[in-house]
């Protein structure tokens, strides 16, 4: 299924959009950086995955993990950027707005919703804990559900590949 038109932000202010997905494979995850547990979890089990696959002779040049923000009120592109480097170089990081983000995120079955508190920045996100894989043309072609494992996750990737 092709990935629908979208605008989101790149840690360094550019525009990522379709385009940017096109060329390599994408291993897309919607996170936020206060997250207490999951984000950090699945974010060192994909550094995982690209350890596995820079074993097998790949690079960011044939696939990219793409990190979208689902709090942009708390999320700037810095604290994204910073948040990513404790995981793997190669990680990109993207931001939106709301209802943008919402959108993106909806294309792929993935959802997430903000758990009020009485003070604004201790708030948690229940969220969609989901691995998308976009092929290089900018298809949506596999999910990778939790729990994650770095081995299995690399594993079906390269079977995946196999069949494209």
């Amino acid at each position: 299924m092709p990935v629908g038109d979208f605008v989101l932000h790149a840690t360094d202010g550019s525009p990522i959009t379709n385009a940017r997905l096109r060329g390599r494979w994408t291993f897309l995850y919607f996170g936020y950086t206060f997250c207490p547990d999951t984000c950090p979890a699945t974010l060192s089990r994909l550094s995982g995955v690209a350890r596995e696959l820079e074993r097998q002779g790949w690079d960011n040049k044939r696939y990219q993990v793409l990190f979208v923000s689902i709090d942009p009120g708390r999320d700037t592109p810095r604290q994204v950027e910073r948040f990513l480097a404790l995981f793997h170089r190669d990680f990109d990081g993207a931001v939106g707005d709301v209802e943008t983000v919402t959108r993106f995120a909806q294309s792929f079955g993935a959802g997430f919703n903000r758990l009020g508190t009485d003070t604004p920045d201790t708030y948690l996100i229940a969220h969609t804990t989901s691995v998308y894989l976009i092929d290089p043309r900018a298809r949506f072609v596999a999910t990778f559900s939790p729990p994650h494992d770095h081995r299995q996750i690399a594993a079906e990737f390269l079977e995946i590949i196999e069949f494209f």
